[in-house]
């Protein structure tokens, strides 16, 4: 009875909201007239602030002033010249929602709904396409909820759904976990790194709390460690983690699988802030112990050579990689590795051709997508179009990862490009929901809905 009294209310009130404006047009028409004043008002000031910084020039400075005073001069007019309402089409249209929406809403419940259906969470991902990860994610669980407060059978599900890409439900089911652990560390690295994916790489505030919460237990914790300095990245600090990845490298061990990927992120964290990463190191004294990577006397005599020696130090490892790959066409690691290599060599074209290679390897991989489609967007000309290839691969991409930030934010330029200004909002918008609040691009993204003369929601 409740929850029927609760649907009723919750009924009348959305009633109320949508009537409102038909019982007081003028009112409503004067606080819109208000609201949009302020948006151009807003404008203004954002322009100004432009012009100060020296982001706009003076000619196009006057040109967007005179839009936005258009604007207002336009949004005065309409409200001054509307017409007065009519009390008979809107008593009509008052009784039609009033009466009709609660009987047409009843009678869709009573055709489709199901009240004994439990309900869905917001988690919740479409079943593997393959019947036997379908039967095996069934299994697993099965015995999750028939033994809820085993800890081994919710890893067991957790584990299973984080190496199918399913990151949502992994997320929930370390969530579980974690409770069930009493907060275990590697437990909380785990729910943090499901929380990234499923963000499309973005450290969301849940998922630094987590890393947080592991690098308390475990100081030295390699996965908590590289995302804390993730995170720190986007959010505008990128000395803060380099300081975290250095100090990460020179405690881990030789061949430690997250090497590479480190290192590949402390060399784009470095070169995009334009920090030198050899100087950093040395400042910090924090050269890799000997036994775990290069002593600190490679180190030394790598930065004696000249930038020219150094460069033709990693040519002659790229051409022997690119032999390599002639006789074993189909390694993917090989292929990556290539791809990455001359994407810190600035030779986008022919990373985007080795990226192609691995993608033709390995055609679900949303890793090997976003470095693909990035590197095709690297290798346009600045200021061109986003090319046809890259805007399929990222749409694959966000078919395969539907929160991806490569894809959102590229996706919605290509759109505002094509002159889809819905489309264009509808992916940055998404991705403004999954930023942190303090990420450096937020800025950027609302600019452009700004320039779409779209709002973002608050």
């Amino acid at each position: 009875m409740t929850l029927w009294l609760l649907g009723g209310g919750l009924t009348l009130l959305v009633l109320a909201l949508l009537l409102a404006p038909l019982l007081w047009p003028s009112a409503h028409a004067a606080r819109r007239l208000e609201y949009d004043l302020e948006v151009y008002r807003d404008q203004l000031a954002e322009l100004e602030r432009d012009v100060a910084r020296g982001l706009i020039g003076p000619a196009e400075a006057a040109a967007a002033r005179l839009e936005i005073q258009r604007r207002i001069l336009g949004a005065a007019n309409a409200t001054a010249n509307a017409p007065a309402p009519s009390a008979r089409p809107a008593l009509a249209l008052i009784f039609a929602i009033g009466l009709g929406l609660p009987f047409a809403g009843g009678a869709l419940y009573l055709g489709l709904g199901r009240p004994g259906l439990p309900s869905q969470s917001a988690t919740a991902e479409p079943p593997p396409g393959d019947p036997a990860l379908a039967r095996k994610l069934a299994e697993l669980q099965a015995k999750a909820q028939q033994n809820p407060t085993s800890l081994d059978d919710r890893l067991a599900l957790a584990d299973f759904q984080f190496e199918n890409r399913r990151f949502r439900s992994a997320a929930e089911s370390y969530r579980i976990a974690l409770a069930l652990a009493n907060g275990r560390a590697d437990i909380a690295g785990l729910y943090g790194e499901a929380l990234t994916r499923a963000a499309g790489g973005l450290v969301t505030e849940p998922a630094r709390r987590a890393f947080e919460q592991a690098a308390q237990a475990e100081p030295n914790d390699p996965r908590a460690n590289f995302f804390l300095g993730m995170a720190d990245s986007q959010a505008g600090k990128p000395r803060a983690a380099l300081e975290r990845w250095l100090r990460l490298e020179a405690e881990s061990p030789a061949g430690a699988s997250w090497l590479p990927t480190l290192r590949q992120e402390m060399q784009r964290v470095a070169r995009e802030a334009g920090i030198d990463l050899a100087a950093l190191r040395r400042e910090l004294n924090l050269a890799p112990t000997p036994g775990r990577g290069p002593t600190a006397r490679d180190i030394e005599d790598a930065e004696k050579l000249s930038p020219d020696q150094r460069m033709d130090m990693i040519r002659g490892m790229i051409a022997n990689l690119e032999a390599r790959l002639k006789d074993k066409s189909r390694d993917l690691d090989g292929w990556k590795r290539l791809g990455r290599a001359r994407m810190v060599l600035n030779e986008f074209a022919k990373a985007a051709d080795a990226y192609r290679r691995a993608h033709e390897l390995a055609p679900d991989d949303a890793q090997v997508m976003a470095d693909y489609a990035a590197a095709l967007i690297r290798a346009q000309p600045q200021g061109q179009e986003i090319t046809p290839e890259a805007i399929i691969i990222l749409k694959k991409l966000l078919a395969k990862d539907p929160d991806n930030a490569l894809a959102l934010f590229y996706l919605g330029l290509a759109a505002a490009e094509a002159g889809d200004k819905a489309e264009a909002a509808q992916h940055w918008k998404k991705l403004l929901e999954r930023l942190p609040q303090d990420a450096p691009i937020r800025d950027l993204i609302q600019k452009r809905l700004a320039a779409l003369g779209v709002e973002e929601k608050r």
